[in-house]
């Protein structure tokens, strides 16, 4: 079972107290995640838009429509070239400790999932643009989760991915929830 309290955290909203804040996706989130391979598990926050609903969904898939990979380039010796990324994302339940918990009292647990689209940095669809998107599959879109994923999934880490509508916060229950309190 991954833990959330010793996994490596980041967060693109840089509302959460206790992760890593990074404005956007760049070679410093590629060096703070490959610095800690020996985790089993990172925790990604992401602004999301188009969500279905006005809440925090956990990602359960991804569509990586940002036009480019992290991946490119000379190969990293910590994982392989072409990664295997088939359920790389954990369900809530599969991170919280039964002796700790109850997943009814967790407000991880109430959650809605669903499927992200990552878009190049900048990118602003249309209307045209998120129809085609959903009719891919993708329920919302946002712009640093899923190229952050990538890399942790070339070096085996597992990905709790939160997708927070745009100008919201998490609430705090939710925050310490994600910090493995």
């Amino acid at each position: 079972m991954p833990s959330l309290k010793n996994a490596t955290k980041i967060d693109f909203t840089s509302s959460l107290d206790g992760f890593n804040h990074a404005k956007q996706f760049d070679q410093s989130v590629i060096d703070l995640i490959r610095a800690n391979k020996d985790k089993k598990m990172v925790v990604i926050v992401d602004s999301g838009h188009e969500l279905p609903s006005d809440t925090p969904h956990v990602v359960s898939d991804h569509l990586n429509l940002t036009g480019t990979n992290p991946l490119i380039g000379p190969t990293y010796e910590g994982g392989p070239r072409f990664p295997v990324i088939n359920d790389v994302y954990v369900k809530v339940i599969d991170t919280l400790d039964p002796k700790k918990t109850m997943p009814l009292n967790n407000p991880l647990g109430s959650l809605p999932s669903g499927i992200v689209a990552g878009l190049k940095e900048g990118v602003v669809p249309t209307a045209q643009d998120i129809e085609a998107m959903r009719e891919m599959g993708a329920e919302f879109y946002c712009y640093n989760l899923v190229p952050a994923m990538l890399v942790a999934g070339q070096i085996g880490l597992k990905v709790l991915g939160i997708v927070v509508p745009a100008g919201q916060k998490l609430d705090k229950d939710t925050a310490k929830s994600l910090k493995g309190e």
